[in-house]
């Protein structure tokens, strides 16, 4: 028969487990797991969202929210702006989470982004010290200056729809920067262009992005493309593509 404080410490062992394994958070100092899900260390806390989420439990205290993985090459990332709304692919393999879970998690609080990459078998990540999208439906109101007469000007106003707006902060990591130029802009797909160049970058990269121009970064670019075409990281890789990717943000505490 068990004694006393044996069973006590079994009650407290079970009722730890129980937090950890059911818990409905993804917070920095979350106790580590690795699932089913191996070698990507996961788990899916039930949460009061009506979507699930991998959580990533180790990686610099865990607790990180997984949006993207590049791993495999087993998902399709050439996908219509309904697609990336909604969300893509496999938790256990290559996957898009969803434009509207990111953004109505972000809009939440405030959250940090980290972006693991792979290349030429080496290990970097880039650090950015804020991180949100806009909703869908977002714009912004700004102004310009129309010629009315030749002795005098004035201010017109219109609206620039924005849709799922990128905003990140300060950069800190081993990768470069490469996310700068895409801060401010909106997602752009094949089937809805909204980047500033003249071409559709989204249908060039065989993948949707915040593009500014078809070039500086997309980890949704075609697996393994090279010649300014895949998954491209431009301080780290140039005109390559990584081997591996996974971006993923955490509450700011």
């Amino acid at each position: 028969m068990l004694a006393y404080s044996e069973v006590r410490r079994a009650s407290h062992l079970k009722a730890l487990l129980t937090h950890v394994i059911a818990s409905d958070t993804c917070e920095k100092g979350m106790l580590g797991i690795l699932n089913q899900s191996f070698p990507f260390p996961v788990t899916y806390p039930k949460n009061t969202l009506t979507f699930p989420f991998p959580c990533d439990t180790v990686t610099d205290g865990g607790g990180w929210v997984v949006i993207q993985r590049r791993a495999e090459g087993n998902a399709d990332f050439n996908r219509t702006w309904g697609d990336y709304k909604n969300g893509f692919g496999s938790f256990s393999g290559d996957f898009w989470l969803g434009n509207d879970k990111i953004s109505l998690i972000t809009k939440s609080g405030k959250y940090e982004l980290r972006i693991d990459l792979v290349f030429n078998g080496i290990h970097i990540f880039a650090h950015y010290d804020s991180f949100s999208i806009e909703p869908e439906g977002h714009s912004e109101t700004r102004y310009r200056d129309d010629d009315c007469y030749s002795y005098r000007r004035r201010s017109r106003s219109y609206t620039l729809p924005l849709p799922y707006q990128l905003s990140i902060g300060n950069y800190d990591g081993t990768a470069g920067d490469s996310l700068r130029d895409n801060d401010g802009r909106p997602f752009s797909t094949i089937d809805k262009d909204v980047d500033s160049s003249g071409g559709n970058c989204a249908e060039e990269y065989n993948g949707g992005w915040w593009f500014v121009g078809c070039g500086y970064s997309c980890l949704n670019g075609r697996w393994g493309a090279g010649s300014n075409r895949g998954m491209e990281w431009r301080d780290l890789t140039g005109g390559l593509s990584v081997s591996f990717s996974e971006m993923k943000f955490r509450k700011v505490t």
